[in-house]
Parts: C-alpha cells; sequence; structure tokens
C-alpha cells in the first residue's frame, strides 16, 4: 500500500524521530574534525542544542540577473535578511532587513519578504520596507509576477491555503483560488506562467488525499486541474522558460510515497500523459523543486545519496544525469538565477554548520560565502562505515566515538534508527548523537533496508 498523509499531519515535516535501542558494549576511541572558523564557540550541551543556538543561514534566494543573494541568516548584527553582493570579491553578508522568505523581483531590484504575519516589499539595500498586507492570515511563499506589479502568496485567510494576488505598489489583496488546499497543508507554494496568465499551484480540492498540480487563470480566476495520477512532492510545479511545460517531482498515486526517490515529470499545461522522465537518477523532492536551464534544454534538481544531498542536471529529453556539485553534506536551501546560470544553496555537514554556498551551472568549485555558523566544542567527524545485513546487502552507518578513551576501554553503546519511512539518516550536524558521544557513548546510525539514498530496490 503507497504511504499517504495522514489526515491531521498534512503540514507535518516527517520529523527525524530519537530512537535508541540495541545496547551493547565495545571497543571506542576516534578521529577528530573540523571545517573551519565560524563567528563563536557554543559548548555542546542540551540546553545549547535545544534553544536554537545554531545559527548560521537558514535559507538563501539569488537575484534572476545572478548579482544578489538575499539570505535569512544570524550574525552579530542580529537575525534577519542579509544582503551579499556577488560582485565584491569576496562578497561580504551584511544585516539588511528584519524578517525571511525573501523573493526577488524580475528585475532584481526589489525583493518581496514575511515580517510578523504580514508582506512587505523593499528596494534592494534598503532598510525602508512598505507593508503590502495588514492581517490577511497565514501569508507565505511570496512569487513575483513576470512584470514585477503583482506578488502570489498562499494565505489561510479563507480557511483553506489559497493563492492570493497582492499588488506589489500597495492595495487590497484579491483571492485567487478557492478551497485549495487544506488549510494546514504548508508544504507547497505557487508559481507564474512566463506571460503572467497563469499561475500553477499544488491542490486536493478534487480529493483530499491527493496532491495534484492546478493551473487558476489569473484574469477570471477559473481552476483547472491538470494531474489525476501522480502525487506532487516538490515545492512548487516550476514552468519551462517558453511555458509550454511544466516540471514537477512527484511519484505516481499507486506507488509509495517516495520523498527522496521521486520522478520528475513534465507536463503540457493543456493536458496529457502523466509520464516520469525516463532518467538515470532520481530526484529529492521534499523542500526542493526543479529549475530550467534559461534554454529550456536542461533541468537540475537535488538528488540525496548515501546520506549526502548534491546538485544534479539531466537534459529535458531525459537520458543520463550526471551530477553537477561534489561537496557532499546536506542542503537547506536551493535556488537558482533565472536561467539557472547560478546557483545558491545553503549546506552543513557533520561538523560544520548552515552557510552559503554559490556555484555556476558551467561547473567548477562551489565558493562558500558565509562563515556564520557557531562552532560547537567537541564535535568530530563521525567513521562512516559498511556491514553486511541477513540478505548480502551492505548496510551504511555512521560512528560516533567519544573524544578521548585509552585503548582498549570500553564504552556503552547505542544505535540510532533514523525516521520516517523511505527518509534516510544525513550527513549533517546530527547534534544529539555529538553530544551523546561527547558523554562517553558510542553511536551507530543506520541507514536501514526501506530507506532513501541507495535506489527503489534497496
Amino acid at each position: 500500500m503507497p504511504l499517504r498523509p495522514g489526515r491531521f499531519a498534512r503540514s507535518r515535516t516527517l520529523l527525524r524521530t530519537l530512537g535508541f535501542g540495541a545496547f551493547a558494549l565495545t571497543a571506542c576511541g576516534g578521529p577528530r574534525g573540523d571545517e573551519g572558523p565560524g563567528n563563536a564557540q557554543v559548548s555542546l550541551t542540551l540546553e545549547n542544542i535545544y534553544r536554537d543556538a545554531r545559527g548560521g543561514v537558514f535559507s538563501a534566494a539569488i537575484s534572476p540577473d545572478g548579482r544578489w543573494v538575499a539570505a535569512v541568516a544570524e550574525s552579530e548584527d542580529g537575525r534577519g535578511i542579509h544582503l551579499l553582493d556577488l560582485t565584491e570579491d569576496p562578497p561580504v553578508p551584511r544585516f539588511w532587513l528584519t524578517g525571511g522568505s525573501p523573493a526577488w523581483s524580475p528585475d532584481s531590484r526589489r525583493i518581496a519578504f514575511l515580517r510578523d504575519g504580514d508582506l512587505f516589499n523593499a528596494p534592494v539595500g534598503d532598510p525602508d520596507a512598505v507593508q503590502l498586507t495588514d492581517g490577511l492570515e497565514g501569508v507565505r511563499a511570496p512569487a513575483w509576477s513576470p512584470g514585477g506589479e503583482t506578488v502570489a502568496v498562499m494565505a489561510s485567510a479563507s480557511g483553506s491555503q489559497d493563492v492570493w494576488l497582492v499588488p506589489a505598489g500597495g492595495g487590497d489583496a484579491r483571492q485567487l483560488t478557492s478551497d485549495a488546499m487544506t488549510a494546514d497543508e504548508v508544504r507547497f507554494g505557487v508559481s507564474w506562467s512566463p506571460d503572467g496568465g497563469t499561475v500553477a499551484y499544488v491542490g486536493n480540492k478534487a480529493d483530499y488525499r491527493a496532491d495534484d498540480v492546478w493551473l487558476a487563470d489569473v484574469a477570471t480566476g477559473d481552476e483547472r486541474r491538470l494531474t489525476t495520477s501522480i502525487r506532487a512532492i516538490s515545492t512548487v510545479p516550476a514552468w519551462s522558460p517558453d511555458g509550454g511545460r511544466l516540471a514537477v517531482l512527484g511519484v505516481k498515486n499507486e506507488e509509495y510515497w517516495y520523498l527522496d526517490i521521486a520522478d520528475l515529470y513534465l507536463l503540457d499545461p493543456g493536458g496529457g500523459p502523466e509520464e516520469p522522465l525516463p532518467m538515470s537518477s532520481f530526484a529529492t523532492a521534499y523542500r526542493f523543486r526543479p529549475f530550467w536551464s534559461g534554454d529550456g534544454a536542461r533541468l537540475f534538481f537535488t538528488h540525496q545519496e548515501r546520506g549526502e544531498h548534491h546538485l544534479w542536471s539531466v537534459a529535458a529529453e531525459g537520458g543520463a544525469a550526471t551530477r553537477v556539485t561534489n561537496l557532499g553534506g546536506v542542503f537547506g536551501s536551493l535556488m537558482a538565477s533565472a536561467g539557472a546560470e547560478r546557483f545558491a544553496f545553503v549546506r552543513s555537514s557533520s561538523t560544520a554548520g548552515s552557510e552559503l554556498y554559490t556555484v555556476p551551472a558551467s561547473g567548477g568549485p562551489a565558493e562558500r560565502l558565509t562563515r556564520l555558523a557557531p562552532v560547537w566544542d567537541g564535535v568530530q567527524s563521525p567513521r562512516e562505515i559498511s556491514y553486511r545485513s541477513f540478505d548480502g546487502h551492505y548496510i551504511q552507518g555512521f560512528l560516533y566515538f567519544p573524544p578521548e578513551v585509552e585503548a582498549g576501554g570500553v564504552c556503552p553503546a547505542l544505535v540510532q534508527v533514523h525516521g520516517g519511512g523511505t527518509n534516510s539518516y544525513l550527513a549533517g550536524p546530527n547534534l544529539a548523537d555529538q553530544y551523546l558521544a561527547s558523554r562517553g557513548f558510542v553511536v551507530l546510525a543506520v541507514n536501514y533496508r526501506g530507506g532513501s539514498g541507495f535506489g527503489r530496490e534497496f
């Protein structure tokens, strides 16, 4: 039976559960690791781990022209939107605005963003923002129209998640859709067709348990269900540059709800077959979306393998998918310039917090742009291992060791079992496991059968 979100859990993320079992004794002691300085040293305590002391960069949006990055981050100047000019060498993050969820205007001169539950608009570098909504409940996921006159948002003011249109220069918001999605479902956003006449979004208006792609006419408000056989998972449908296709990450309705092993679908906005693009890889759909190259010849997507995220690319006709980045670690967000010439992404690793990186679509090394995340005292790299399972397959694991133990010493051991079914244990800053290791435990984190990162057969 396919796994589907429960009625009261549509908007909840698939949280990793901290489940331990299989106590044992084992010899211990292991290597230390570090990935460079941050802006503060933080003690590895439960109080610090769970009081939101992680800091660093939380999300980022690159401007359509590729010059600017608006990064939601925490620095010594405060928590909020920081601005980076990529023409500087090196780019320096400067505190700009209090708020979050930045979205660039098509001309790269302004952002729309959220502050205290309302939508605002501000020119580049200007700390004086103009408020666009006043009390519109549940505003989120702003997206500019191609002409820059309107900002579409998702909001729950109607009692459901619906698309609302907000004049960028100020004025009353207009509800475009009705009963588009359950009110507590906040995974999805909205995207504009290149001609500005249509918006695409994910809705369950026809079937509560469905995640269909829908289209709405901006002028008339007429809504049309585009898909009936797939469950969309990516955050927003992505229009091709010519408006002739929509790229969506998802799975067939009868299939398992693969979040990290999704297919890429290219849909005709006028209707037609709903078949996955034949390619040699899968895509990580949950919290991510695909991007089109400026000429419509290629697509870019995130793929998780063996606990690490990478940026991949495939031709629009399918075939061999190839990897663009080689950093490893875990992506927190990924955004692209207008023609996907450059990407900005937030990355963390087992020993480093979330920082901002950029990489050109042409390839080459990714460039780290910030050093804002704190350095956790005593954090060390886990040792990646494999062990043979009952059926002959080799299972990936990560071993966390106490920092200092005499040779031949004995330590209590814990097994970390990730949650989420087809999710995976990721090679990020798993601070609870680091803390347990610092307290004398050996922790083995297991990517067991049925999880992601090893293909669907696994």
